[in-house]
């Protein structure tokens, strides 16, 4: 069995969308191959040559980016973003605040996934994702990082926003940026949410077994929306997405290599990799 371990500073995460939802198709090439990573082993100490099998790997922060509301009354808060979308249970606010848990400007998960391919390959990843709940201290360039944000309701939320439109609507918005509401399932559904492009999560208020299916349904949708506006299978229109994946000039270029394709699909290699 072959494995492929592999830690990702951001946006690589376009890499292993290509593993996890393309099928039995395995790609080394993505629409964005500059994401910061760094390899910290070889390959049983074998020499690999430069060819399709081989990716650049930029040095750099590219840690993708979301966005909650900043309202107390909101059910996700930067008190209790990491139980929720990093450990998929559910604490409420006011527990962590009983805790004495102290609030941060901003929060760092890191998301694990483990994939198993076709021919026993297990891919095992781990992706940064920064959480903030004020978006308006962002530098213009952290903009194209951002790839969800949590919707209370108001659009006064959106004030400030870039891609707003002169009503103040923000759909445009949710054309670049997958958007999510999360309720109670007793609670009716803001007005607004309604209307909007909002995917809706709903969370039990005392049932926790159930709180896990929902935030892997986050993370689910989430991918998609990535998998698709990278691939450019989508039916946004094309002025919409000016937006480009990732701005800046790279650090540093260095090499890495990766086994061909189909050796990670039959599990003919018996290599580890690992970057971070």
């Amino acid at each position: 069995m072959f494995t492929c371990s592999v830690r990702l500073q951001g946006w690589c995460e376009a890499n292993v969308l290509s593993f996890s939802l393309s099928g039995r198709s395995i790609s080394t090439e993505s629409a964005d191959t500059s994401f910061a990573a760094r390899p910290t082993s070889s390959f049983t100490g074998q020499t690999t040559t430069q060819s399709e099998e081989s990716l650049v790997c930029i040095k750099g922060s590219r840690t993708p980016i979301i966005i909650i509301p900043a309202a107390t009354t909101s059910l996700i808060t930067m008190l209790n973003a990491k139980d929720l979308l990093q450990d998929l249970k559910f604490v409420t606010s006011e527990d962590k605040k009983k805790q004495g848990i102290p609030r941060d400007n901003e929060v760092l998960l890191q998301r694990r996934k483990d994939q198993i391919q076709p021919g026993g390959t297990t891919l095992s990843v781990t992706v940064p994702y920064r959480v903030i709940d004020q978006p308006l201290k962002l530098a213009p360039q952290d903009w194209d990082r951002v790839v969800a944000v949590f919707v209370q309701g108001p659009a006064w939320q959106f004030k400030g926003w870039p891609w707003l439109l002169p009503d103040g609507s923000p759909v445009d918005i949710f054309a670049k940026i997958r958007a999510f509401h999360l309720k109670y399932d007793e609670a009716k559904t803001d007005p607004n949410v309604q209307k909007w492009d909002v995917t809706v999560l709903e969370l039990s208020r005392h049932r926790r077994h159930l709180d896990r299916p929902v935030f892997l349904r986050f993370w689910e949708t989430l991918d998609k929306s990535v998998f698709m506006l990278i691939h450019g299978q989508t039916q946004i229109a094309p002025q919409v997405l000016r937006r480009p994946l990732l701005l800046g000039p790279p650090v540093a270029e260095l090499p890495c290599h990766i086994p061909a394709p189909q050796q990670l699909l039959d599990g003919s290699s018996q290599d580890t990799i690992s970057l971070w």
